[in-house]
């Protein structure tokens, strides 16, 4: 299973923010296994492509099918997902 952690879109050291992200797999066709986060919740949103596709970019008028999960960061548990 290749796992892949996100990186805050400024750089920053995870750890000094009180926060470690948690890992997700990466295996195309399948449901994301997804790590419990720990420490402290973030307080801006942090995004990281798992897959960067090939196609044509997205445009403001385009129309994309995406898949989530949302996971409370204090619990872990999956809340919900696509």
């Amino acid at each position: 299973m290749t796992t892949n952690s996100a990186t805050p879109s400024n750089g920053s050291n995870q750890s000094a923010q009180g926060f470690t992200l948690p890992t997700v797999s990466a295996n195309k066709g399948k449901a994301p296994e997804i790590g419990k986060p720990s420490g402290a919740a973030p307080t801006e949103l942090i995004k990281n492509d798992i897959f960067v596709g090939s196609g044509k970019t997205a445009l403001p008028t385009s129309s994309v099918t995406a898949h989530y999960v949302l996971m409370s960061w204090k619990t872990g548990d999956v809340l919900q997902s696509s």
